[in-house]
């Protein structure tokens, strides 16, 4: 879980401007980029989903 919150954290870092707050950045770019980050080399969502089908 520490792994988690440090990729979060960094997608926040790279993606802020200057004074802005966590939930402020999060409303502007969205999710999803800290769910690429957090789930980066492995199937989430539909793909997994779509890899499950095909097994």
């Amino acid at each position: 879980m520490p792994d988690v919150v440090d990729k979060i954290i960094k997608v926040y870092i790279e993606s802020r401007h200057p004074d802005e707050r966590f939930l402020d950045t999060f409303d502007r770019i969205g999710i999803d980029p800290f769910k690429n980050r957090v789930y980066e080399g492995r199937a989430h969502g539909k793909a997994k989903a779509a890899q499950k089908e095909a097994a």
